[in-house]
């Protein structure tokens, strides 16, 4: 699997990370880290069509790869309505 879609993947889960462990009074801080990650999911998806295509990754794999970024970035906006 191609470097850049994991490093956009981690850095998307810790930007989760900070977002759920930011000071409870600081909605606005959080909801910053989960916007930033909801953006890096999309990017990551992108870029998964992108390889899938030039076939640097087989179909199936961009298949389920797709179906998890899209349910993370569902659970991301979820989260965002939350705080």
């Amino acid at each position: 699997m191609p470097t850049t879609i994991t490093r956009l993947f981690d850095t998307a889960r810790e930007l989760i990370d900070r977002g759920a462990q930011s000071d409870p009074a600081s909605h606005k801080k959080a909801k910053g880290f989960v916007r930033k990650a909801a953006k890096a999911l999309k990017k990551d998806g992108k870029l998964v069509t992108r390889a899938a295509k030039k076939r640097t990754i087989s179909s199936d794999c961009a298949a389920a790869l797709t179906r998890l970024l899209t349910d993370a970035a569902n659970r991301a906006q979820q989260l965002l309505g939350t705080l």
